[in-house]
């Protein structure tokens, strides 16, 4: 029985990384909405620029590979923030709640995407005139609820499935919104040979979503929009593990279905599994191509508490900072 699990396992990979490999040769550039799912929201991840899909063995699996909650035995909450240009935030939270080998684990996450309250204006007049504030503000923002399930199918190979709600309000007064269900589906196969792990991930696929609800029906085309599907494959090894000193590395492809391919690769070196330093590159974007972090992991009486801390060069545009705090309980 075990081994007829293996192979299937083993010819589900291999289909899903044909699949991946094919769309790799595309070109095609498109528009997608809820471009907020693309956030890591994690700065472990974001540290290592979002190489991570083949390691996921924290709370952050919940989005990179929920594959990889499959494997986490204790409950772990990872709380992350982020602040970016023009006064936009995303907070997010994350819960993994270990079940049994045998039924597998569940996780719980939120995220939103919010501005803060802005003044509603008129049209600008013919010759680039700003307008005129209508003496009212408004509220935008985006957030998502995702519930997740993983299992081990054998002690090498683990499956992971995210079901999610995604909302989009660009005016809280007249209730222009869009919504729309989406999900993932996440691998994590343990090659056990010479710590090489695998990892395959189908993110953000689902039905398209068109914004409505505007008082003034010129303002929207109405026209319905894809989610940000994207495919990646990762691979992750150890080529260091000496006495305190370990070094972890993830390389891993992706096909976004709204842009070209692009490429990441991910480092980071742990000391007593107590301090980290970590880094990273992208290959195939504009802006984000390299980022940096670190982390500290303090035993304290009930949990193991971890503050991570990540830094993402956005080239021309203002770099972003973010934190993360998880415990492990």
């Amino acid at each position: 029985m075990v081994s007829r699990i293996r192979r299937f396992s083993f010819l589900l990979i291999v289909i899903f990384l044909f699949t991946s490999l094919t769309l790799f040769g595309q070109s095609k550039v498109g528009t997608a909405g809820f471009q907020f799912l693309k956030i890591a929201p994690s700065a472990r991840g974001a540290g290592m620029a979002s190489a991570f899909s083949a390691i996921a063995n924290d709370a952050s699996a919940l989005y990179y590979n929920p594959a990889g909650a499959a494997h986490l035995s204790n409950y772990e909450l990872l709380t992350n923030g982020i602040e970016y240009p023009a006064g936009v935030k995303l907070a997010y939270a994350g819960l993994v709640v270990p079940i049994s080998p045998v039924f597998g684990n569940i996780g719980f996450s939120f995220t939103s995407l919010y501005l803060d309250e802005a003044m509603k204006v008129t049209e600008p007049m013919l010759g680039g005139q700003y307008g005129n504030w209508t003496g009212e503000y408004f509220f935008c923002y985006d957030y998502a609820g995702q519930v997740t399930y993983a299992k081990s199918l054998t002690d090498r190979f683990s499956v992971g499935v995210n079901l999610r709600y995604v909302r989009s309000t660009l005016d809280d007064r007249d209730n222009t919104s869009c919504q729309a269900f989406g999900g993932d589906v996440g691998t994590l196969y343990d090659t056990h040979f010479r710590s090489l792990k695998l990892g395959i991930v189908i993110a953000n696929f689902g039905p398209d979503a068109a914004y409505s609800g505007s008082n003034d029906p010129d303002t929207l085309q109405h026209e319905s929009f894809p989610l940000p599907m994207c495919f990646r494959v990762a691979v992750s090894a150890v080529p260091l593990d000496v006495g305190p000193n370990k070094v972890l590395i993830d390389i891993e492809g992706e096909h976004p279905s709204d842009n070209y391919e692009r490429a990441y690769l991910g480092v980071e070196y742990s000391f007593n599994d107590l301090f980290f330093l970590r880094g990273g590159y992208k290959i195939g974007v504009d802006a984000e191509k390299w980022s940096a972090g670190a982390g500290l992991h303090v035993p304290i009486a009930i949990a193991n508490l971890r503050v991570e801390g990540a830094y993402t060069d956005y080239s021309y545009l203002t770099n972003i900072k973010q934190l993360s705090v998880s415990l492990q309980f």
